[in-house]
């Protein structure tokens, strides 16, 4: 556990001494704090204003007895409550046949044949955009009257848009051996979800089509999923920050559903209008409680300190 100074010059201010410097900090964070002596860093006595810049959410505390400078994480407590969502699923069916295409499968793009895809230069038409920040399904049906075949390797799709206002993208692949390729009939079904919300769909391409292309009678459609996005960042995060969750009033059990790379919550299977509520502690300036021990801090690489003494 250990402070490193990356540079630092120093005033003086009438009978006072200012040091002004960079500072990072480490990989393990113990409770406590690091070791932060002002004599021994820069030759200051006595303490009289140590002024520490947050950053990146965290602030600093100086404990003069001790010698220590502490790491807290501010937080507040957020809400969302989302009233008649549309219905989802989030559960692949991507090697095997299933006989229904999810909730909602074609809500942002209608089923369409492979050739027509072909003929468009790999693009889908997108009809619909999601209700609210979550992620997406691409799927497949055969309902015609024989077994067709999906392109044995990755057909991939990539999905372009926005989320909170930034760019968003994501490819989609459904990977399948030979083994596998072979779609039933009368009808069935393949699908694969994404990770990512998105709050808008602007574009659905089959990039590799002339190549990854499937049997040309298999219909390709787009829709939603059940990773709903957390609008606000979880303080920790992971899911013991959400201390509510509810689906039309029954609490639900967040416990390893928090996706914290994507920052999305699974809630499994939704029904045509269905609400939820989640309640959470979040990143923010309401309050703040220390960093627990063992934290990566690395990335806190230039914070900028003011030690003013004698």
């Amino acid at each position: 556990m250990s402070i490193t100074i990356n540079k630092k010059s120093h005033d003086v201010f009438g009978t006072k001494t200012a040091y002004l410097a960079d500072i990072a900090l480490d990989s393990a964070y113990v409770t406590g704090g690091y070791n932060f002596n002002p004599e021994a860093l820069f030759g200051i006595h006595c303490v009289e204003a140590p002024i520490i810049s947050p950053v990146s959410g965290h602030v600093f505390k100086y404990d003069d007895t001790n010698k220590k400078l502490l790491v807290y994480k501010s937080q507040m407590a957020a809400q969302q409550h989302c009233h008649s969502v549309k219905g989802s699923a989030n559960t692949d069916a991507e090697t095997v046949d299933s006989a229904a295409l999810p909730t909602n499968g074609a809500y942002l793009v209608s089923a369409v044949t492979q050739a027509d895809v072909v003929t468009a230069l790999g693009a889908l038409t997108v009809a619909a955009q999601p209700d609210i920040a979550r992620n997406v399904c691409i799927c497949v049906t055969n309902d015609t009257g024989g077994n067709l075949n999906l392109y044995v390797g990755s057909t991939s799709f990539l999905v372009t848009g926005t989320f909170k206002g930034a760019v968003q993208t994501e490819t989609i692949s459904i990977t399948n051996a030979t083994g596998t390729k072979a779609v039933g009939h009368a009808p069935s079904y393949r699908y694969k979800y994404g990770l990512k919300p998105f709050n808008t769909i602007t574009s659905i391409v089959q990039a590799n089509y002339a190549v990854d292309k499937m049997a040309n009678t298999l219909k390709i459609s787009a829709g939603l999923g059940s990773k709903i996005a957390l609008l606000n960042t979880p303080i920790t995060p992971d899911a013991g920050d959400i201390f509510h969750a509810d689906i039309k009033g029954t609490a639900y059990d967040p416990t390893a559903l928090l996706d914290t790379t994507y920052n999305t919550l699974n809630l499994a299977t939704l029904t045509d209008a269905d609400d939820f509520t989640f309640e959470y502690n979040v990143q923010g300036y309401a309050g703040a409680a220390e960093v627990a021990s063992g934290t990566d801090l690395s990335a806190l690489t230039s914070i900028p300190v003011v030690v003013l003494g004698i």
